[in-house]
């Protein structure tokens, strides 16, 4: 039940709005357990939505439910299936939705688990041909609804989807992807849109007198609460999510159908020849003639392939093993890629500190030689600068020495010269002489003052008298001398 009430109020809906409004009206009287479900009962409940569903037996002793082969019920067949003469009919009747199994028995809900079981047999299963989708639904739920139709699409084998009364919203999403499309005169098809149905009780909670107060974190958080009206952020982000649902459905059916308006796409839905005429089916007939378009497509199937449905099933079985070994070929190359991705990344990261080593090294050589260069310049400069002197006293060399030239050659210079030399040398006579007459009385008073000193190192009188009777002139020369040099 929190599943259906979930599904009817908070989710994006692929439903006939009439069927919408009827099944709240029934949960309603469920659970206000009055004459349309008496005691509560979910069974009652079922029944009341849609009628009793096609190709489901349901086993009471034991409890369990399966479909029918040839008219006979087989335990080995999923619920919902019958099979005959090759052709799996699936049937596709009333609401679906999600996990509703439990009711299936009564109901003629469908459970797209259920469709997803049926497809995964039909492709499997050796004695099935094609598959005829029986539908007779419209819509429900959009989760589980992509999932059948991809299922459909990809199932292998020739699948005619067939309707004698509707077949709208989620039940065309998912028969859309059928090989072909049929219905009869008076079917409906389409309704191809999403809407979402929220119940504001704000005004109900008004006038009860009540008021709800919500603490919450998150702006997008307790969406739905009793008494609590949407913002409008709230409103924006549902109404992307159903815009967000359109377009995968709309992307799904004009991928398997081409030709279909955007007019058609806006939630209508049409009776059987307009369907035709707006590509949403493939022809009008009855269940007989989409039983024959089924057989037609098995048999050119065959001629196509030229293989059975076991033979298929053999090579498919033998494609998957060797793509299983080609995936762990791939899986191995991976790892051998990225073993090699990683050498190859230690490399170029040796290579680069190598790299980054030699630019240091010149680095550091370049610094050293522009050193040696601003010294060479420096000592460049002081050489131009000595030079530069040079230059400057050789100029005044030259000058002088021109100069002196020129006194050389005047005869009054020479004359002056000469006399100058001459005088020069008698002075020198003169100083030769006084030289050797001051170094003679250097040499006397070098004697006098040794006798002096000797004298008076003599302690004893008598050979002090006797040295200065000996040395008398001497020592008088010396106390002489003292004497002036004490003047």
């Amino acid at each position: 039940m929190v599943n259906v009430l979930a599904e009817l109020w908070a989710r994006p809906t692929l439903i006939q709005p009439q069927m919408h409004k009827q099944i709240c009206e029934i949960v309603y009287s469920h659970m206000n357990g009055d004459a349309h479900s008496p005691g509560g009962r979910v069974d009652q409940f079922s029944a009341d939505i849609v009628s009793l569903a096609d190709g489901v037996h349901h086993d009471k002793e034991n409890d369990t439910y399966c479909g029918y082969r040839n008219g006979v019920f087989a335990q080995d067949v999923p619920a919902g299936i019958s099979i005959s003469d090759g052709i799996a009919t699936v049937f596709f009747h009333g609401v679906i939705a999600k996990r509703v199994s439990g009711v299936r028995g009564s109901s003629g809900v469908t459970d797209a688990t259920d469709l997803e079981e049926a497809a995964r047999f039909a492709l499997t299963s050796d004695e099935v041909a094609g598959v005829l989708l029986d539908i007779d639904s419209p819509g429900g739920a959009v989760t589980g609804t992509p999932e059948v139709a991809e299922m459909i699409k990809t199932l292998g084998k020739p699948v005619v989807a067939y309707t004698d009364s509707m077949m709208a919203s989620a039940a065309y999403w998912i028969g859309s992807q059928a090989s072909s499309v049929m219905a009869s005169p008076s079917a409906q098809v389409g309704s191809i849109g999403v809407y979402m149905a929220w119940l504001d009780t704000t005004r109900a909670f008004e006038i009860q007198g009540y008021k709800t107060e919500l603490i919450k974190h998150g702006k997008f958080k307790a969406m739905g609460v009793d008494g609590i009206s949407l913002t409008d952020d709230q409103r924006t982000m549902l109404q992307e999510g159903v815009d967000d649902v359109y377009d995968w459905f709309v992307g799904a059916v004009n991928a398997a159908r081409s030709g279909i308006p955007a007019s058609a796409m806006e939630g209508q839905v049409f009776y059987a020849e307009d369907a035709a005429g707006q590509n949403l089916i493939d022809a009008v007939g009855t269940r007989d003639e989409a039983i024959a378009e089924l057989r037609d497509l098995i048999e050119q199937a065959k001629e196509t392939t030229g293989m059975t449905a076991k033979d298929a099933r053999d090579g498919l079985a033998q494609k998957t093993a060797e793509l299983d070994a080609l995936k762990a070929d791939v899986a191995i190359k991976e790892t051998e890629a990225t073993e090699a991705t990683a050498a190859l990344k230690s490399d170029h990261a040796a290579a680069l500190a190598a790299k980054d080593n030699a630019l240091a090294e010149k680095d550091a050589q370049v610094t050293e030689l522009t050193g040696q260069i601003d010294v060479l310049k420096t000592g460049t400069a002081g050489l131009t600068t000595q030079v530069d002197a040079l230059t400057v006293a050789k100029d005044a060399a030259e000058t002088r020495a021109v100069s002196a030239e020129a006194k050389l050659t005047n005869p009054a210079f020479e004359a002056a010269a000469k006399t100058q030399a001459e005088k020069l040398a008698e002075s020198a006579i003169d100083a030769e002489a006084d030289a050797a007459e001051a170094q003679a009385e250097a040499a006397d008073t070098a004697k006098t003052a040794g006798t002096w000193a000797e004298y008076l190192a003599i302690e004893d009188p008598a050979k002090k008298t006797e040295y200065w009777t000996e040395h008398k002139a001497e020592l008088r020369a010396a106390q002489k001398s003292a004497a002036n040099e004490k003047e």
